[in-house]
């Protein structure tokens, strides 16, 4: 017990979570309204209110379509923390320390160098962004955690071939698509690191369409349900925000663009 107590306290990662809390209390004693309403955050509500059965407006089908299991791991902690709204704050603090964790391995699984990746997790758990959107009422924490999450798991493919990382990435994927839609962008990464091993491309080709089946079932099986209930499917969201922002400004390419791009880009430098 006592030897396991210590390697905790020497892994870079612990010290990298600490960090995280105190860069964390800076923002929530020195930035004056933190923890206040974002934008987005009262649409949320409304669809957790919608789902427990206790809101009578419009259908809010965007959150619902949208973040679903991020609503209902909220719901679901809100029981344990005093209501949905608190409950959201909990699940997006899970999500923020899991992602600095997630992506100090990410780092050292792509550089193999400890103090590479300490400080590739010190600029991480020390970034605005990160902070001002991340622990709060919002649900872009858990797309950029399971987005982390699956490149981590491809990259251990892509280092060991076992068979087992490469079916969890495409698992998490999926379900990080329905926590926020570029929760499943690490497929990307998945299918650009099954390109570049050295894997037989018949091997190749039959794990990214195996890896896009596994990937598409449930958000597939999701808004194939949500359709039926509400009669309102993605390309309507999408159209939606094409009409009221232009088309530029909210579609999936920027999402794309947005998360993915540069990070996918980055990848050959290591190779």
């Amino acid at each position: 017990m006592k030897k396991r107590v210590f390697e905790i306290f020497r892994s870079p990662a612990f010290w990298l979570v600490c960090l995280a809390v105190f860069n964390l209390s800076v923002f929530y004693f020195f930035v004056p309204d933190y923890f206040g309403l974002p934008g987005d955050s009262p649409s949320y509500f409304k669809a957790m209110e919608f789902l427990k059965g206790e809101y009578e407006g419009d259908i809010p089908y965007n959150r619902l379509l949208t973040a679903p299991l991020t609503l209902l791991s909220s719901i679901f902690l809100g029981f344990f923390a005093g209501g949905s709204e608190k409950g959201m704050l909990l699940t997006n603090m899970l999500f923020f320390f899991g992602a600095v964790i997630v992506f100090y391995r990410l780092a050292l699984a792509v550089s193999g160098e400890r103090r590479t990746a300490l400080f590739s997790g010190a600029f991480f758990a020390s970034n605005y962004v990160l902070f001002r959107f991340g622990p709060t009422y919002l649900a872009d924490l858990p797309g950029w955690f399971f987005f982390l999450l699956v490149s981590l798991l491809a990259a251990r493919y892509f280092d060991t071939g076992e068979k087992k990382f490469f079916f969890w990435s495409a698992i998490f994927s999926s379900v990080g698509f329905l926590f926020k839609e570029y929760g499943g962008l690490g497929m990307g990464v998945l299918a650009l690191l099954i390109l570049l091993s050295d894997f037989p491309w018949k091997r190749k080709i039959g794990d990214i369409i195996l890896a896009g089946v596994i990937f598409i079932s449930l958000p597939l099986a999701y808004h194939f349900y949500f359709y039926l209930s509400y009669g309102f499917s993605y390309f309507d969201w999408l159209a939606l925000n094409a009409s009221y922002y232009g088309p530029a400004e909210k579609s999936f390419f920027s999402l794309v663009k947005m998360l993915g791009w540069l990070f996918l880009a980055g990848w050959p430098i290591f190779f």
